[in-house]
């Protein structure tokens, strides 16, 4: 929660700056002005994204203190998929200098993803994964979709201003 409040806090304080800001300079140009704007949005997705972490260590919490365990198969999934999605945060941080968005992380994970979850159901039918888990991947599964689309959200809105 502190991690959460921290973030919480910095998106209120950009949100000061920006406005405050905007009213010491009314005569702003149309262009700063947008990039104000795709700031504050911006930062508002981060804020999303920090949610959604700490809802995955809530979950990872929940996990380890009812020692869940997870097959290792889906264990190496979620490790392969933390990679992928290191992989796409530091491109969308590339993307700032190089000045262009590439989808190519979003479509990879996405598909990877959607592939494992078909695979995880035969999982769950064969009894390789208990019932007890399922909640837990489900909800693991949908906060990290969350997060590839609020970086991609980033990445579109910070590619129309650069």
């Amino acid at each position: 929660m502190l991690m959460e409040d921290a973030v919480d806090n910095l998106q209120g304080e950009i949100a000061s700056y920006i406005e405050k800001t905007l009213q010491k300079n009314p005569k702003i140009s149309k262009d700063i002005l947008k990039k104000f704007l795709t700031f504050s949005s911006v930062v508002d997705e981060i804020e999303r994204i920090a949610d959604r972490a700490v809802n995955i260590a809530q979950i990872a919490y929940f996990k380890n203190k009812n020692k869940e365990k997870f097959s290792s198969e889906t264990q190496y999934f979620f490790e392969e998929l933390n990679k992928k999605l290191l992989l796409l945060l530091s491109d969308h941080f590339n993307m700032l200098e190089e000045k262009a968005y590439n989808k190519k992380y979003e479509e990879e994970i996405k598909e990877y993803i959607k592939t494992f979850k078909e695979v995880y159901k035969l999982k769950l039918l064969m009894k390789e994964e208990s019932p007890a888990t399922t909640m837990l991947f489900s909800e693991l599964i949908a906060n990290i979709e969350r997060i590839v689309g609020n970086a991609e959200t980033i990445a579109k809105q910070l590619s129309e201003i650069y």
